[in-house]
């Protein structure tokens, strides 16, 4: 179960989408909302993407009510607003691309360059850094630490990430991976195909880990058109 003292702040905006429900009730949205992220239904947002590289749709409501709905598209808009993160792949997009100026479904899985910087940004830095869930069993840590049923734990999704002891498989988890890499991967090779994008020195990020990993007074950058 998740911690309803960190969570219930986000409620009267999320309401009981997939971030916030539980049980019963996330599975079975779960379920009902994983045809919405198919490729086949994923495949048309490409182009969707490389013309408008903010757009988030969500299409699919088959079997939810329309409250239901709302709190799951609100929970992806939530989830996905700021995940963008940057690399230096022009190369690897203006070879790909030619003439063309907008993305299609083929390229997504002709990026392996920008897909691993891409995965790597999200590596060191997490959108989301910390999670809480409530215990409902006790764990016995590797060292012989045990956390007491019944208490909340608060997981470190940012410490996991830069720990090479625990950190396995992180990509695999996230219902809406495929839609986040394939909208950063259009969006970002637009970017650098246009302009060289460098970070500004004299005003380096300082990271704040709130609900979503953000940098203090913005990310400033120096962008020039090539």
């Amino acid at each position: 179960p998740k911690d309803q003292f960190i969570y219930k702040f986000l409620e009267p905006w999320l309401g009981e989408g997939l971030l916030l429900s539980n049980g019963k009730k996330w599975s079975r949205n779960r379920r009902l909302l994983t045809p919405a992220f198919h490729f086949d239904i994923l495949q048309p947002y490409v182009m969707v993407f490389s013309q408008s590289s903010n757009t988030l749709v969500d299409e699919d409501g088959r079997g939810l009510s329309d409250i239901e709905i709302r709190h799951e598209v609100d929970t992806f808009m939530f989830e996905g607003h700021d995940t963008t993160a940057g690399a230096k792949c022009r190369e690897e997009v203006n070879s790909l691309l030619g003439d063309r100026t907008d993305f299609c479904w083929d390229d997504m899985s002709k990026l392996p360059f920008l897909t691993m910087c891409l995965k790597e940004s999200l590596r060191v830095t997490p959108p989301v850094p910390n999670i809480s869930r409530n215990i409902t069993k006790s764990v016995t840590l590797p060292d012989g630490r045990v956390i007491p049923e019944g208490i909340s734990a608060l997981i470190s999704i940012y410490g996991c990430h830069h720990n090479p002891d625990v950190w396995k498989n992180p990509h695999e988890n996230c219902i809406g991976q495929n839609f986040a890499m394939n909208e950063m991967k259009t969006s970002l090779g637009i970017i650098i195909r246009n302009f060289h994008v460098s970070l500004d020195e004299e005003r380096p990020p300082v990271k704040i880990p709130a609900i979503t990993l953000r940098a203090q007074d913005g990310l400033w950058l120096k962008l020039e058109p090539l």
